[in-house]
């Protein structure tokens, strides 16, 4: 039972993930003590597929599906904060894509209908896009680093485009996909332009009657200039979705996912500063390096980034992060931070960094005590295994000894590690004078002496048994 103190204060997400990880950590250095015991009759491969199972979690997915032209591939790599995923007027996906999060690795692969692969390189736009016209490519994984998710494992699926009229085989890959697959959390992405269309309502039937847990990303709020526009768009959706699909309280983010990846790409790195007449522009040092280090083209579409930066800075009806179904943190670090609240991106990768971590701390809640009632069961076990290995006659003495042992563990008494492991140590010390007698001999000595395995077990115990007290204990927060 969680008990919680007056004035304490809750552990983070963060530091609950730690603190369970660190959990995980010991428990399956637990679990490899005993694979290394070397007790007799110990199922050694049921235990070495136990520990790999225990190493590996189920990754959430999170399921991106739109329309044409919704903006989906755009929104993908304004999440990403980088041009990964080809986006274009015309349906550019025509297989599933799936993106894992990686922090080390920077890879794709193309996979045939056979599960065999068939191309790979580095994850860029330019061999997304040459996979994806693949004929005989089903699926692209692609592992990179996905900035919301931090280090917590997740997948995310870009899905074909449905209503492209020029390949109908995407509408049949995408329905498919959705009948046989659900995700942890679904993204539809709508035309904040073009709403209520055919093909959106089909598409959206499918994934209400497939997905169980769906959040609605509304594109391209920068088309609309007021307070009342941009209201009375996310009001029609809102009722839209009530009224047709029968989703209550259905959660809307407004953004606008073109601005925020330009951003990204062209003013990241640049210094912003106000002028005289409270608009945004460069810094000389950053008016230098641009002059220095574009060509005229693309120094063009920087110029164009910093005209709708400055119409968002400048009019508060376009700040999307004040329309978002969540508190959007206001603190910001420069210009940059504050631009990019406003294309309603920030508060979205902020709700999805939320979810994956809640996720995440709940897969390792699972997982902590899983692991930890195994390792219950199979110390358990190799007591009995040893209990029927040891002579009656002989060994009688110890195994008294280390019943009472078991009985102290099992009545859960805080103070019984040290002076019961030191009689036990003295016990060997008397019984077997020749035998070296340190702690780390008594733990990996002689292990064809079942007595000396004994030491092993009980050790092992202890070790469980100290952590399950420390798990009580921090279950109390001070």
């Amino acid at each position: 039972m969680l008990v919680i103190k007056e004035n304490s204060r809750l552990p983070s997400i963060d530091e609950q993930i730690k603190e369970i990880k660190t959990n995980i950590d010991e428990n399956l250095g637990l679990l490899r003590e005993i694979r290394r015991s070397q007790i007799s009759n110990l199922p050694l491969k049921k235990l070495d597929k136990l520990i790999k199972t225990f190493t590996s979690l189920k990754q959430p997915e999170i399921l991106i599906v739109a329309p044409m032209s919704a903006g989906k591939s755009t929104l993908i790599n304004s999440l990403l904060a980088s041009r990964i995923v080809p986006a274009s007027q015309e349906a550019c996906t025509s297989t599933i894509v799936r993106l894992f999060n990686s922090q080390d690795k920077k890879d794709v692969e193309a996979f045939d209908e056979d599960n065999n692969c068939i191309a790979s390189g580095s994850a860029s736009i330019d061999e997304l896009t040459t996979m994806n016209e693949l004929s005989e490519a089903v699926r692209i994984d692609a592992s990179l680093p996905i900035p919301f998710a931090g280090d917590a494992p997740v997948t995310v699926i870009d899905t074909p485009g449905p209503n492209n009229a020029l390949n109908k085989a995407h509408q049949n890959v995408l329905f498919e996909f959705l009948d046989h697959h659900q995700a942890e959390l679904t993204l539809f992405i709508m035309n904040g332009t073009q709403l209520g269309t055919d093909s959106e309502k089909q598409l959206l039937d499918r994934i209400i009657e497939t997905q169980p847990n769906v959040v609605f990303v509304i594109n391209k709020m920068d088309e609309f200039r007021t307070n009342e526009d941009i209201t009375n768009v996310l009001e029609n959706v809102r009722k839209y979705l009530e009224n047709q699909f029968s989703i209550q309280n259905p959660r809307i983010f407004p953004v606008s996912a073109q601005f925020a990846l330009d951003l990204q790409i062209h003013m990241k790195n640049q210094e912003l500063v106000m002028d005289e007449w409270g608009e945004l522009t460069f810094s000389d040092h950053s008016k230098q390096e641009l002059m220095s280090s574009y060509s005229r083209n693309e120094l063009t579409k920087i110029q164009n980034t910093l005209t709708i930066a400055n119409n968002f800075m400048l009019n508060e009806d376009l700040h999307l992060n004040q329309y978002a179904p969540v508190t959007v943190n206001d603190s910001f670090n420069g210009c940059y931070e504050r631009l990019m609240a406003y294309s309603g991106v920030t508060g979205l990768a902020d709700f999805l960094n939320e979810f994956i971590k809640n996720n995440y701390l709940n897969e390792l809640r699972q997982q902590d005590k899983d692991l930890f009632d195994l390792i219950r069961f199979v110390l358990e076990e190799i007591f009995k295994i040893l209990d029927n290995s040891l002579d009656n006659s002989s060994e009688e003495k110890l195994k008294k000894h280390i019943r009472n042992d078991f009985k102290v563990i099992d009545q859960g008494q805080s103070e019984w590690r040290k002076p019961r492991v030191e009689n036990l140590y003295q016990y060997f010390k008397t019984h077997y004078p020749k035998k070296e007698s340190s702690y780390h001999y008594l733990m990996f000595g002689n292990r064809n002496n079942e007595s000396f395995r004994y030491v092993v077990v009980l050790e092992l115990i202890y070790e469980y048994r100290e952590i399950e007290l420390r798990r009580n204990k921090n279950a109390v927060i001070h």
